[in-house]
């Protein structure tokens, strides 16, 4: 793969991630002091119950489709994308149906005919989103889906912000209308975009094609289902053992520390499409170098990331809420934080089957990592009665997940794990620690917008110096 291609299409996906994940943290700031953490933590456990069956209603219907879609003939493209969308859809009107019908036998959030809607449309809105953008995302029209991505985040910081400097508190109502408001916008724009693209058609998929999806997606959704296991089980767990109080609290530290999780999120949005057409191009080499090219970026960004918020994660926090938990912030991020690099390299890792159409080999390490991190969390925190046992939970999950993935594609592909210039990034990355200390000690005073300048100027110095170590060894790629 052209490096130039790749690291410009990372640029255009980045940029965009980066401005959702910025605007991401100034919601829950503003969410955190229009409402409290309890409202927050609820809205966490509500979307993430809406992404996990948005990601198992599909039943790895659509693969057929990401696979082949960019290096699809153009009057072939409507039909893939049409086929796989409303076969998806009429499944959602499925779970729609089965919830409004049950709804009175579910316990759930606020449960009446009003808040039942609210979801209703929020899921079916979640739903139009992700398939109207991935649309740009497997065209490989990267501009584009560039643009759409940030869009519902954006419209929330705006929405948000006018209740914030209006000083109107909100309550779990307040922050879904807004949701649905901002995805409502986005569908109709990704929408108008779509139809300009490729020519509309009603269609399903076929009985072949149904079954063919399913043998070789489901594999794939079961892995998300997994990965939604090992990512979110804690929050339900802390749900029922300590409260939404501290679900909101713990998802402001995962939150926080998985911001550098955007990274390997980024590079799957360019690999899934790109390293399946090495695949077609049977160019197995230049697959090996995309991925550990893809390694080696995303740690020399993790480590700056995990040294300074050990460093920093005490004031960082002070700043999103005035509430308290007793816990050790500082040893909850650092665990957290080598969970999320454990985690990335597994999903960079991903794509690999991904492309080679083996996604049920992702089943076992997936499966072994969400079975271990379920049974840790109900002991650990149904015993300690602490949040910082999800996250020692989470670290050796994802740890035990990592050494069975990294051992089954060194014995079947030949794909060994391989850092470029590690040693500089670490030196990095403790001259950017020794910068910070300098800077506490020159200015004592820790006003939010003064932590934010020390945090600029501490990530400044470690590229800086990444750099000239880099251009002193001419290291030229």
């Amino acid at each position: 793969m052209n490096i130039v291609d790749y690291l410009k299409n990372n640029f255009f996906v980045g940029n965009s991630t980066f401005l959702q994940k910025i605007f991401s943290l100034i919601s829950i700031f503003y969410i955190t002091n229009l409402s409290n953490l309890s409202t927050y933590g609820n809205y966490v456990i509500i979307s993430s119950i809406a992404a996990l069956l948005l990601g198992c209603s599909s039943f790895g219907i659509g693969y057929n489709y990401m696979q082949k879609f960019s290096s699809a003939e153009l009057n072939k493209k409507s039909k893939l994308f049409f086929s796989q969308f409303f076969t998806h859809f009429s499944i959602i009107i499925l779970f729609v149906v089965f919830f409004l019908s049950f709804k009175s036998h579910i316990n759930f959030f606020a449960n009446n005919d009003s808040f039942s809607l609210l979801f209703v449309f929020y899921f079916i809105l979640l739903f139009l989103s992700t398939q109207l953008t991935n649309y740009f995302r497997y065209s490989e029209n990267f501009k584009i889906y560039s643009i759409l991505l940030p869009i519902p985040i954006f419209l929330n910081f705006i929405f948000l912000s006018y209740f914030y400097f209006t000083e109107h508190k909100i309550d779990l109502y307040d922050i879904m209308s807004v949701m649905i408001l901002s995805l409502l916008i986005q569908v109709i724009m990704s929408f108008f975009l779509l139809i300009r693209k490729i020519k509309f058609k009603f269609s399903f998929l076929t009985k072949k094609e149904l079954l063919f999806d399913i043998k070789n997606g489901l594999p794939f959704r079961l892995n998300f289902l997994l990965t939604t296991i090992v990512n979110s089980s804690d929050r339900y767990i802390i749900m029922f053992f300590l409260g939404s109080k501290y679900v909101g609290f713990y998802s402001i530290l995962f939150t926080i520390s998985s911001f550098v999780l955007m990274i390997p999120s980024i590079m799957t949005t360019i690999l899934q499409p790109t390293l399946s057409r090495l695949k077609i191009e049977n160019n197995l080499t230049e697959i090996k170098n995309t991925v550990q090219l893809s390694e080696s970026l995303f740690f020399s960004l993790w480590v700056p990331f995990c040294v300074g918020g050990i460093f920093y994660i005490n004031r960082i926090i002070d700043f999103f809420s005035n509430e308290t938990v007793f816990v050790n912030n500082q040893i909850v991020f650092a665990l957290l934080a080598f969970s999320v690099f454990f985690n990335g390299l597994m999903i960079i890792k991903g794509n690999i089957y991904f492309a080679f159409t083996e996604t049920q080999k992702m089943l076992k390490p997936i499966f072994i990592a969400s079975f271990l991190n379920l049974i840790l969390n109900i002991i650990l925190i149904g015993f300690y009665k602490s949040i910082l046992y999800a996250a020692l939970s989470s670290l050796l999950s994802y740890f035990v997940g990592l050494i069975i993935f990294q051992y089954e594609l060194s014995r079947n592909h030949a794909i060994c794990f391989k850092l470029k210039h590690y040693h500089f990034i670490i030196l990095s990355s403790i001259l950017m620690i020794l910068m910070s200390i300098l800077l506490d000690s020159l200015f004592l005073l820790n006003t939010n917008v003064l932590t934010l300048v020390k945090i600029v100027i501490s990530g400044v110095t470690y590229f800086l110096c990444l750099i000239t170590f880099l251009k002193l060894f001419k290291w030229k790629n």
